[in-house]
């Protein structure tokens, strides 16, 4: 039960960042080479790529482009985004999990990323994420 209820608080801390109207407030570029289109994304400190599409301003505009099927759990590959390298080198490395997902993601690159454990930071303010063509829902 402790643990329930620690998961509990945190999810409410991470959720009250993102009311904060003082938080930082980041910018992704994000480029779609297939359908010949750029568009800037802005994510709140915290908050990951993923529920950028899923909850917040990037839906409309990449809902189409990633289904985020398994809703962050790591659990399969159709949040696969690449980052620009500068980027990349910022963050921590996949964990282990991460990078069984992306071994099934559509052509993954040296600097392929799951959207869902990219959290936004002052470290990565102006990265550019790259969209793949396809997507591979092995659960789908």
């Amino acid at each position: 039960m402790h643990k329930g209820l620690e998961a509990l608080s945190k999810s409410v801390e991470e959720q009250l960042k993102f009311e904060d109207p003082n938080a930082f407030v980041g910018t992704v570029h994000v480029n779609i080479p297939h359908h010949n289109f750029t568009f800037d994304l802005h994510m709140r400190e915290g908050e990951n790529f993923m529920n950028s599409v899923t909850n917040g301003e990037g839906g409309d505009l990449l809902g189409e482009y990633l289904e985020c099927a398994c809703g962050g759990n790591m659990s399969c590959s159709t949040c696969h985004i690449v980052l620009d390298e500068e980027s990349f080198t910022k963050l921590d490395p996949p964990c282990e999990a991460e990078i069984d997902m992306l071994d099934l993601a559509f052509e993954p690159t040296q600097t392929s990323r799951l959207g869902c454990q990219i959290k936004m930071s002052k470290d990565i303010d102006g990265m550019t994420v790259t969209i793949p063509a396809g997507v591979n829902n092995m659960w789908g």
